[in-house]
Formats: structure tokens, C-alpha cells, sequence
């Protein structure tokens, strides 16, 4: 019931924000709104970190989808982006993507870059696979015009940034 309370709330902002794909947007100005706010996880033109997808391969999106897949980022998660919380037998807790999966052990990336190959008899628990590392509310920094000219910035595949 709180995933899906969640949903209706993201849908609404979705809708709500709708305006701002009448806006004209500014890639360049794009740019300083994707280094803030998207770089620390994302690569697009080279620059920026990869932790989630590399955002050229948003370049065909409509803008529709990108308004959608930013304010709305887990409802449409592509393959091997899924957040998993692992809980370890000593007590650790460690939240991140699983990148690599055997019968011993699986590999989590976690969102601060690094990379920690659990075994799987040290797991006490693990859960997860319905939402995205990409966190909610990134519309609360940032104003209509600013997402208009981040979508801008990723519908030129990031040439802006050079």
C-alpha cells in the first residue's frame, strides 16, 4: 500500500510539471543542472560518474519520458538498476546495484562508487529490486525552467557539455 501511495504521489508531481514541457529549454544552462544534480551518479558527454545509466542512451527519448523518468525515476527502471539493501550476518548494511551474481556471491556497487563482493553465506537478508537508486524528489531543487533545460541538455546527447 506505501509502494503504491508513492506512485499516485509521483504520477501527480509528473502531472503537475507538465507545464514545464512548454518551455523553451537551454542546454548550455542544462549543463550546470546536470552537474549538480546528475553527475554524481550519471555520464552523459563524458563527464559525471557511472553509477546509473550513461544518459546519451536518452538522446531519443520524448520529452515526455525524460520529464517522466526524472521526477518519476522508478517507474520505469531499465535492467541491472534495480536497488538492492543487503544486511550481513556481522550487521552491516549495504545498499546499492548488484552488478555480477554467482552462486557464492554477488558484487553491489554502492552509490558512493564503491564496489564490495559479498559472499552470499555472510547475507542475512536481502530485499529490494522494486525502486530505483535514483532518489525522489529532485524537482524540490529545482525549478520548471531548470528542467526544461536539463531535458534540452539530454535530448543533444550531452553536446553541450563539451
Amino acid at each position: 500500500e506505501k509502494a503504491l501511495t508513492r506512485i499516485t504521489d509521483r504520477t501527480q508531481i509528473v502531472e503537475r510539471y507538465k507545464t514545464t514541457l512548454q518551455l523553451q529549454g537551454d542546454p548550455g544552462k542544462g549543463k550546470s543542472i546536470f552537474n549538480q544534480t546528475c553527475a554524481a551518479c550519471h555520464q552523459l558527454g563524458g563527464m559525471g560518474k557511472e553509477l546509473g545509466p550513461d544518459l546519451k542512451t536518452v538522446v531519443n527519448h520524448s520529452p515526455e519520458k525524460l520529464l517522466s523518468n526524472i521526477l518519476d525515476p522508478s517507474r520505469d527502471i531499465q535492467p541491472g538498476y534495480h536497488a538492492y539493501q543487503c544486511e550481513l550476518t556481522d550487521g552491516t548494511e549495504l545498499y546499492g546495484l548488484i552488478t555480477n551474481e554467482t552462486g557464492n556471491s554477488i558484487t553491489m556497487k554502492k552509490t558512493d562508487g564503491s564496489v564490495h563482493s559479498i559472499l552470499r553465506k555472510d547475507i542475512e537478508s536481502m530485499r529490494g529490486g522494486q525502486l530505483s537508486l535514483m532518489p525522489d524528489g529532485l524537482e524540490k531543487g529545482l525549478s520548471h525552467q531548470d528542467i526544461a533545460n536539463l531535458i534540452a541538455l539530454l535530448r543533444l546527447g550531452g553536446e553541450a557539455i563539451q
